[in-house]
């Protein structure tokens, strides 16, 4: 099923990339939800992700 508006441009963003499976133990996964905002937990992996890489 599509989500999204019948008029173009409307509905949700897509995100254009590689999907990618990773396995993340529970510590892993509390400590992000603890230290990450966001809204849904995939949001707040690609800000770990982001945050971490800007680190350097």
């Amino acid at each position: 099923m599509v989500r999204g508006g019948k008029r173009e441009n409307s509905g949700r963003k897509k995100i254009e990339g590689k999907k990618i499976k990773v396995i993340l133990d529970k510590e892993m996964i509390i400590k992000i939800n603890k230290n990450i905002i966001g809204k849904t937990f995939s949001e707040k992996i690609r800000k770990c992700l982001e945050k971490g890489l800007n680190n350097d």
